[in-house]
């Protein structure tokens, strides 16, 4: 799940732990400051912690 200023802008079921690519549209934030989150379940925890490998923003 990936959240912007704790706003749920993509939710994704995934079988697979494994590295994930995810796309989403920031263009309405354009100009602000925003808090992206992100969360994974896939290893069935509660919340574990999960990692952005690289963030790329496209114009």
């Amino acid at each position: 799940m990936v959240r912007i200023d704790g706003k749920e802008v993509l939710k994704k079921s995934i079988e697979d732990s494994s590295w994930q690519e995810f796309q989403f549209d920031l263009t309405k934030h354009a100009g602000e400051t925003i808090k992206i989150e992100l969360e994974n379940r896939a290893s069935g925890w509660s919340f574990e912690a999960a990692y952005w490998s690289r963030i790329e923003l496209v114009k």
